[in-house]
């Protein structure tokens, strides 16, 4: 090789090393050339998780060279099509804008099955399902029986027959007792651990009594309206002590009682002062939800209102449309609320509600799924229908079980109790 060729060739080498290892400084300071721009700028990341794991990741129609959990790097300030596919579960979309320097973190993205089972676990006819606060046992109700199984796996607890025909049952707050309350208003005391003795109220105290409702900070403690005055019972020692003779007076919350007038309730303490009122007249009957948050969701179920009182300033919201329930999320502490063609999620931290779905097909159904990741909901024509919770493009799935008339969520399972034509169904969506 000549000397003149020699040096050209030595000369180009080190321009080749300059260009790379501009170039790698340039991608190791955070910058990258913008083609459409013609400039360098600085650049983005995008780290994501799923579950399952092991989940292909495509970027703007790309399949990458990466699974789940994983990082990618060196992106231009852009909006970019992010999705993830695992085989035999509904693939995963949306939208993620990437910034400068920024790295844009994906929530776990919870993948659901495509295949579910949905074949009927209970073939005797069902009317009503409770699921414990814990989220741990279920209390299924069919005519003159209760049976009592473990959700996770349906294992049979206990089967307890029972004469009363039921309209509701209540847990207490620690999952170890329950309320059964006949249409008529006779109220008994289950205990899971003692099934076979069955407590009746009006026999133990001679009295009759309206409406019973758990202490909200004692698990021992049920408060009872017997139409005449209000009566506290402690459970764990038999007895029954009046609070005060006032026929309007009900239990509420910790340390708080509401009076009932022609045209509002009064919400009082325990010197009976008032500090708050609602305008729900005499007639009307309410639905008391648990608390999150220093909130207390109060539903007026003779005319679907719903309220939100602060139990920290006594500041009662009323919140528009035609609610006809709620549920917390055991996560994020959003309460979720329904009408007959929205769901609303009720956030704490801005004290204001989002729109989730809004359909023309009548809704008579929703709950959380997954927590604060997914909201299932029953509608009269489309059946079950799974929405995400994050939008705007918000991945929605539908699961062909129709003609649901009771459903119940394990949030943190990602699974459902449904009661579909008297049959009684658990799909898993993970």
């Amino acid at each position: 090789m000549r000397l003149r060729n020699r040096r050209l060739y030595f000369i180009s080498l080190i321009i080749l090393f300059i260009l790379s290892a501009s170039i790698t400084l340039l991608y190791s300071s955070g910058l990258r050339f913008n083609k459409t721009n013609k400039s360098l700028e600085k650049v983005g990341a995008i780290t994501l998780t799923s579950e399952p794991k092991a989940a292909v990741v495509i970027l703007d129609g790309i399949r990458l060279n990466k699974k789940t959990p994983t990082t990618i790097n060196n992106l231009l300030t852009n909006s970019y099509q992010l999705s993830v596919k695992k085989e035999g579960f509904y693939a995963w979309s949306k939208k993620v804008t990437v910034n400068e320097s920024k790295i844009t973190r994906i929530p776990t993205v919870f993948l659901l099955r495509e295949q579910i089972n949905i074949e009927p676990e209970k073939f005797v006819p069902t009317s009503m399902i409770f699921l414990s606060p814990n989220s741990e046992k279920i209390a299924i109700y069919s005519k003159g029986q209760i049976d009592l199984v473990k959700f996770e796996s349906l294992e049979n607890i206990f089967t307890v027959e029972t004469p009363l025909e039921l309209k509701d049952l209540i847990w207490s707050p620690d999952s170890e007792n329950i309320i059964l309350r006949s249409p008529d208003n006779q109220f008994q005391l289950l205990n899971i651990n003692s099934p076979d003795q069955i407590t009746d109220f009006k026999k133990l105290f001679n009295i009759s009594i309206q409406e019973m409702a758990w202490s909200t900070n004692e698990n021992n403690i049920i408060y009872a309206s017997t139409g005449n005055n209000l009566a506290r019972i402690n459970i764990f020692q038999n007895t029954l002590t009046f609070i005060d003779e006032n026929q309007d007076l009900h239990y509420l919350h910790n340390n708080l009682y509401y009076l009932r007038h022609e045209s509002f309730i009064s919400l009082v303490d325990n010197n009976l002062e008032s500090i708050a009122e609602i305008a729900i007249s005499g007639d009307d009957k309410i639905k008391i939800f648990s608390s999150r948050n220093n909130i207390l969701p109060i539903l007026n179920t003779s005319k679907n209102e719903l309220y939100l009182y602060n139990l920290s300033s006594h500041v009662v919201e009323k919140i528009q449309g035609n609610v006809l329930s709620t549920s917390w999320s055991t996560l994020s502490g959003e309460l979720l609320y329904f009408n007959s063609n929205e769901i609303w999620i009720w956030e704490p931290v801005t004290q204001s509600s989002k729109l989730i779905v809004r359909t023309s097909n009548k809704i008579n159904l929703a709950n959380w799924l997954l927590s604060d990741q997914y909201i299932i909901y029953s509608t009269v024509s489309n059946g079950l229908i799974i929405v995400e919770k994050n939008g705007p493009d918000r991945n929605t799935y539908n699961i062909p079980l129709k003609n649901v008339n009771f459903l119940i969520s394990n949030q943190l399972k990602a699974a459902i109790i449904a009661i579909s034509e008297g049959l009684f169904y658990k799909l898993e969506f993970i």
